[in-house]
């Protein structure tokens, strides 16, 4: 930084450290002949929604996700629903998804991690109301269940055995 502390020059430095990160680690993974996920999420471009909640990402980092939809990642992952309200949610999917299909990779919804739980009540109105948005959506090629934890329990010694409910959901919108 030259001795400079300011924001600007710290967030251009830490952004341009940590695309450098990603393409090297790119490399490899595809030098591997695997393909390369990137996250998008959504308080790259929108601060949290929520009531009495910061932000999860630091805020000293110039986000180069343009740079990585463009020139690194084979595929992209929205991640973040749950902390924006409906209006800001769709402004940052409208921009991730511009990017993407304007560089010709898929984006895929990762679906509301806080609301899937194996115990307890199933109601599902979130994940029953994203399977419906993606599958609605030219932007997305597909839907991600998040943290297996949450859905998912140990049955006997080694086995395991998913939510009935969520694999009727899924069943239900053919995402079987």
């Amino acid at each position: 930084a030259k001795g400079r502390t300011d924001y600007p020059t710290i967030r251009r430095i830490n952004g341009n450290a940590y695309t450098q990160f990603l393409r090297e680690a790119g490399k490899l993974v595809k030098s591997r002949r695997k393909t390369f996920s990137i996250q998008l999420y959504s308080q790259m471009l929108m601060p949290d929604d929520r009531v009495g909640r910061s932000n999860y990402i630091p805020p000293n980092f110039e986000w180069q996700w343009e740079t990585w939809v463009r020139e690194i990642a084979d595929e992209l992952e929205f991640r973040g629903a749950w902390t924006l309200r409906p209006e800001n949610l769709r402004q940052v999917l409208e921009t991730f998804a511009s990017a993407t299909n304007k560089a010709k990779k898929p984006l895929y919804f990762q679906g509301n991690m806080k609301e899937l739980n194996y115990e307890g009540p199933h109601h599902y109105h979130f994940t029953r109301n994203e399977l419906e948005m993606v599958q609605r959506s030219v932007d997305f090629d597909g839907f991600v269940l998040y943290e297996t934890g949450h859905f998912t329990r140990k049955k006997g010694e080694n086995g395991l055995e998913g939510s009935p409910e969520l694999e009727k959901l899924l069943k239900e919108y053919k995402w079987d």
